[in-house]
């Protein structure tokens, strides 16, 4: 009987710190910003809210806003005028009610690619992964135990795929479009000896995003831009520098 409490407790306090493990990451203008040849290096940060579904033993359960910052390293190659290709480095900071998991690596790759142009309206897509892993722990009462350590280790991947316009005017842009967004992962919550291992996933998959950017001279771009799904949301940022 201790043991079904104490599993139970593993259940709801993993879920609590599950949801804090996904962070929506800075996307910038689906299109490709690079000409063939050419680099990029940039600075991107994002603060999100999120909801995810976790399953275990056939239980599925859902944990509302959770809180992530993730902060990147961009760097970019120009594999044709119209197709550029990065790479992403940097940490992740989780945080949720009663919980500070620890910043952790974030890594990740990317592409962008310019589908059509004509006049001042660019259309294109881009694909973006990352994986974001936290650990931690969360002192609690288990039923039956009293106050435990409850250690926790949490591993994501985070994929968005965007299409859409980009209005340009002068150094002022516009742009946005739908996305798709994909969750896949899992967690591990142990305590006294025992490890109970949970699959995550998104709880939606659908969302928007819109932003402007705006080119400083012509080598220095800065952008903002808000993303939403159906129990997501994010705002996110960055400088991009291009030589």
């Amino acid at each position: 009987m201790k043991n079904v409490l104490f599993l139970s407790s593993i259940v709801v306090l993993s879920g609590l710190l599950s949801s804090s493990a996904l962070a929506l990451t800075p996307l910038g203008p689906p299109r490709a910003e690079l000409e063939k040849g050419k680099r990029s290096l940039g600075f991107l940060f994002s603060s999100s809210e999120m909801d995810l579904e976790m399953t275990w033993g056939g239980l599925t359960s859902t944990m509302p806003d959770m809180e992530s910052n993730t902060y990147l390293l961009r760097a970019g190659y120009g594999l044709s005028d119209g197709c550029e290709i990065y790479s992403l480095i940097g940490f992740s900071d989780l945080s949720s009610e009663g919980f500070d998991g620890d910043s952790d690596v974030a890594w990740g790759f990317g592409t962008k690619f310019t589908l059509a142009e004509k006049d001042q309206v660019t259309w294109g897509g881009l694909f973006q992964m990352c994986s974001i892993s936290s650990d931690g722990s969360i002192y609690e009462d288990v039923p039956g135990f009293g106050m435990q350590t409850i250690d926790v280790d949490v591993q994501i991947f985070d994929i968005q795929i965007a299409f859409g316009p980009t209005y340009t005017k002068d150094a002022f842009s516009i742009y946005g479009g739908p996305f798709l967004h994909f969750v896949t992962g899992d967690l591990e919550g142990s305590a006294l000896g025992v490890t109970v291992e949970f699959d995550i996933e998104q709880k939606s998959e659908f969302g928007g995003y819109i932003g402007t950017q705006f080119e400083l001279n012509k080598s220095t771009a800065v952008f903002f831009e808000y993303q939403m799904t159906g129990d997501a949301s994010a705002i996110a940022g960055g400088i991009v520098v291009r030589f």
